[in-house]
Parts: structure tokens; sequence; C-alpha cells
């Protein structure tokens, strides 16, 4: 059974510890039942508390009725309202603490930093590049050059993260149209059409992250070359166009199971008066649907997200020490 997490909407199991999207507790992400306003009820019941124990204190001390009243409903508001901060605080302290730091969103984060990041070092390079001439000496033509593998390095890491943001894009794609995978047999007339306008919206998508990626090189104002993503990050690629594949797949047997279901919905009181328009296999209609292998596609989305993490804190590494040697 998948439930919808109240604060980012990503549909997770009961396995889950945390929210896959957001990295929020369990705990915390659960779709409210009811429609309560717990701080009102806190203040409420801590008011009366305060008043009825104000009333029996100075009754027995033998204060006026208004007076009585005038003391109980200052000190019950006041004391209520202290109350009611102190602990709402302490909760969105628990709940802000019960973060998972691997989550989608977290992820998401990083790799709009590390694109940034890179952005201006390739920025700087350009700047460099653009100083060095065809007429400049054959030393400067080698710095030109060497420039020149610095900044197709730094275009290759670029495009590598743009593509984690696209494995992200698949996840979250995968998972809006997983609810209806796992329901299938469940679903009524209203939810049949919610599911197949989703499905038809994921399939739009899919075309979407299909159109090809690249990094430019910007030299003088001009895009002097496109960098093809280097061996690695090739294999990755193949391997994300393959997952896009099964995905899409996965979404047109399924708009086919849900169309069946609906058939059989619609033909239901015809068909016993006409053999003719009997649908066979109806109820097993969603047998063939494949499901989303979405944990192996999230779990090879972290692989290769850490794997370019390091090597992007070890070029930075090495990058820094080579500054300080030079420095000294």
């Amino acid at each position: 059974m998948l439930t919808k997490c109240v604060n980012c909407g990503f549909y997770f199991t009961a396995a889950d510890e945390f929210c896959p999207g957001c990295g929020l507790s369990a705990a915390y992400t659960l779709e409210p039942t009811l429609n309560i306003n717990y701080r009102r009820v806190l203040i409420i019941a801590l008011s009366l508390t305060v008043l009825l124990a104000a009333l029996i204190f100075f009754t027995s001390s033998g204060t006026t009725l208004p007076g009585i009243l005038l003391i109980a409903a200052l000190l019950g508001t006041v004391g209520s309202l202290a109350v009611e901060a102190g602990f709402f605080n302490l909760f969105s302290q628990m709940k802000s603490s019960a973060v998972n730091p691997s989550s989608l969103a977290a992820k998401e984060r990083i790799i709009a930093k590390r694109i940034a990041e890179l952005g201006k070092r390739g920025a700087a390079l350009d700047e460099v590049m653009r100083q060095i001439t065809e007429t400049d000496g054959r030393k400067l033509q080698e710095v030109r050059q060497k420039l020149l593998t610095a900044r197709e390095l730094v275009a290759d890491q670029i495009a590598r993260y743009e593509l984690q943001q696209q494995k992200i894009a698949l996840v979250r794609l995968q998972n809006r149209v997983e609810p209806y995978l796992f329901g299938l047999d469940r679903l009524d007339e209203t939810e049949s059409k919610k599911g197949l306008a989703a499905v038809e919206k994921a399939r739009q998508e899919l075309e979407q992250l299909r159109r090809p990626q690249s990094a430019h090189l910007s030299i003088d104002g001009v895009d002097a070359a496109v960098v093809e993503l280097p061996e690695k990050a090739s294999a990755e690629k193949r391997a994300f166009l393959d997952q896009l594949d099964e995905t899409e797949a996965s979404c047109g047997q399924l708009r086919e199971a849900i169309l069946s279901r609906q058939a059989a919905r619609a033909l239901q009181d015809i068909s016993p008066l006409e053999e003719g328009l009997r649908l066979d296999g109806t109820k097993d209609a969603g047998r063939d649907a494949a499901l989303f292998t979405i944990r192996a596609t999230l779990t090879d989305f972290s692989d290769s997200f850490d794997e370019l993490e390091n090597e992007y804190r070890r070029i930075r590494a090495e990058a820094e020490t080579e500054q300080k040697l030079l420095a000294g």
C-alpha cells in the first residue's frame, strides 16, 4: 500500500522510514484524516484547565466572582499561549531534525549548487581563453590548450550533473503513476480517468526527457564545440535511455489495462444479452502491466550520484592543491 506524503506529495511504502521525495520522517508525512486545528484545540483546553483551577483557588480564598473571572481569563490566555508556543516550537524542531539528507529534494539542491559552481569555473576559463589570440606565441598557445582541456572537463561534469537531474525527474514521473499500477483493480470511473490523464502526462514528460543533452563550450561568445559525454557518462546515459523505454512500455500497458476495465464496466449490462460483446480476461487486464522498477531506478540514481560527487570532490581537491603549490 502506498501513502502520499502530505509535505511534498511523493508516494512511499510502509517500509520507508523517510519520504524519498522530501526526506521528512514518515511519522510527519501521513495524510491527515480529520481537518482539525490542533493549535486552537490546545488553547481552548489549556484555557479551560487554568480557568477551572483559578475558580477553585480564588473561590476558596474569598475573592469576588468578577475578580475571579477576570484573573482566570488573564491567566488562562497567557498561560495557554505560552505553553502552546513552547509545545509547537518543540514540535517544529523535532520535525525539522527528522529529515533524511539523502532525499531527492536535498540532492536536487546539491546538483543545482554544483552546476552553478561549475558554470562559474567555465566562465573564468572562457575569460582567460578570450585573452589569448592565434597570433600569440607558442607558450601561450600551450596554455590555451590546457585551458581548453580544463573547460572540456568542466563541461563534462555539468553534463553528468544534468543527467542526474533527468534521473530525478524520471523517479518523480514514475512515482506519480505508481499508485494507479498498485491500485489498478480498485479504480472506479473517476480514478480511471485520473489514471489515464496521469499516464498521458507521463508519456509527454518522457518525450521531453529523451531530448538530446549536450554541454557547450562558449569561446569568444560563440559555441565552438559540442562536448560528447565521456565514456563512463555515455554508458550511464544509454542505461538511462533504456529506463525511459521500460517506463514508456509500462505506461502503454497501464493505459491498455485501464481502458479494458473501463470497457468492461460499460458493457457489463449489455454483454449478458449479446455474447458477441463479451470481453474475456478483463479481470486480469492489469496483470501484464509491468510495474515500474522505481526502487531500482532510485538505487541506480543514488549510486551514480554518489560516484559523481566523489569525483567532483577529488578534482576540486587536486585543483586546490595545485593552486597552493603554484602560490608557494
